[in-house]
């Protein structure tokens, strides 16, 4: 009599692949994190989340989506930041090269690309950003006045 061998059904979760701004000396640069259920289909390559790291939460940047088998114990991602993606995901793909090429961690070198207040979050919730004067001079009514050059059509 044969032997049955049926292979157990092993789920497929989603994972992330996150920079974290914890500045420590990992090769990649990268840690994975589970996507909660709660949190399916909203994160994205580009966002600030938040994971734990340690006994702390830290920051960081999704740099990649992937599956792992349902066996992989990992912690899962606390928060996502921000509703749309900071950092375009042709941009990550950039920062993943040019850390190839030079051999340094990938958060290392979003860390070099993104400035300090992108990657910070207010610390007080509800708590708006500062818009720049310049953008702010440059909308509204008297963005108007200004006629456009032909070359700008």
């Amino acid at each position: 009599m044969p032997l049955a061998t049926t292979v157990p059904e092993v789920s497929v979760r989603q994972i992330a692949h996150v920079a974290v701004d914890a500045r420590v000396g990992s090769l990649t640069g990268l840690f994975d994190y589970l996507i909660p259920e709660s949190l399916e289909g909203q994160v994205q390559v580009g966002q600030r989340v938040r994971v734990p790291f340690g006994r702390r939460s830290v920051n960081g940047f999704v740099c990649a989506l992937d599956q792992a088998p349902g066996v992989i114990e990992l912690k899962p991602i606390e928060a996502v930041i921000d509703a749309e993606p900071v950092l375009p995901a042709t941009l990550v793909e950039l920062a993943a090269q040019v850390a190839d090429h030079y051999m340094v961690p990938l958060d290392e070198v979003i860390r070099a690309a993104v400035p300090p207040r992108v990657r910070q979050v207010a610390k007080r919730p509800g708590s708006r950003r500062r818009r720049s004067r310049i953008l702010s001079a440059g909308s509204g009514p008297a963005m108007a006045a200004f006629p456009l050059e032909p070359a700008q059509l």
